[in-house]
């Protein structure tokens, strides 16, 4: 029996693993933070209902986006009448901004949300692909991903933005010049405004792929090594480290 118990990992858990294999180990995750999830929630939503509807208008797309976003984060019950309205207002703003990026005669939807399972070693990865364009003069796959990273060097490293890039270069023809596809990494800024960056098919590195196989492999053996000194608030640490023994 592996470590993983025979279930698939979602992102978060096998972004846990890379961060902290203790993280891992007690069953903790790395979550987007509110900001991100309202983005993420309602660009999808955006996505699938412009796929369904397209010639709705946009302002009427995007207002019921943010408040799909803002049923699903429960901001009714957990937030202050003003927090809420500041950060649908904030989502707004960024759905805007995303929107402006990816103009409509240059990129057509293919498809909103959709889920994408791989295997890496014994282990199943569900990955989330929050929908994905096809521009209008060539081939290549723009595949949207969230980011719950804000640093570039954090971002290019993620495992799963690379397992996505991967999973999908074989539905495109190879060509010298273009990429097969390209993975928009989305995040919301301090500022609320769009953050946005992009590694393409081209930019896969074989040999930290197979450092990825090789770092899934270790949690199947239950290889679980804590970090000396911890750098992270983790709700674990005590675990961990539970520094002198009580007489």
């Amino acid at each position: 029996m592996i470590a993983t118990g025979g279930q698939a990992l979602s992102e978060e858990r096998l972004r846990a693993y890379f961060k902290c294999s203790q993280l891992f180990h007690f069953g903790g995750t790395s979550e987007p933070d509110l900001p991100n999830r309202m983005a993420q929630i309602s660009v999808e939503y955006y996505m699938s209902s412009r796929l369904r509807s397209p010639h709705r208008e946009r302002a009427y797309l995007i207002s019921k986006a943010i408040l799909h976003a803002a049923k699903l984060c429960e901001l009714d019950t957990k937030y202050l009448v003003g927090q809420q309205q500041k950060l649908a207002n904030q989502t707004t703003l960024w759905l805007d901004e995303f929107l402006n990026l990816f103009k409509p005669e240059v990129y057509h939807p293919v498809t909103g949300p959709l889920p994408w399972r791989r295997t890496v070693s014994k282990t199943a990865i569900d990955l989330r692909i929050s929908g994905i364009f096809r521009t209008v003069k060539n081939q290549t796959l723009h595949v949207l991903s969230f980011s719950p990273f804000s640093d570039r060097q954090s971002q290019v490293n993620d495992p799963v933005l690379h397992l996505k890039a991967e999973a999908l270069v074989d539905f495109v023809k190879s060509h010298s010049k273009r990429p097969r596809a390209m993975v928009h990494m989305l995040w919301v800024r301090s500022n609320g405004k769009l953050g946005h960056d992009f590694i393409t098919s081209k930019s896969l590195n074989p040999q930290y792929m197979d450092a990825i196989t090789r770092k899934v492999q270790q949690a199947e053996r239950s290889d679980y090594i804590p970090l000396l000194p911890c750098p992270y608030q983790c709700p674990y640490k005590n675990k961990c480290y539970p520094g002198e023994q009580s007489e």
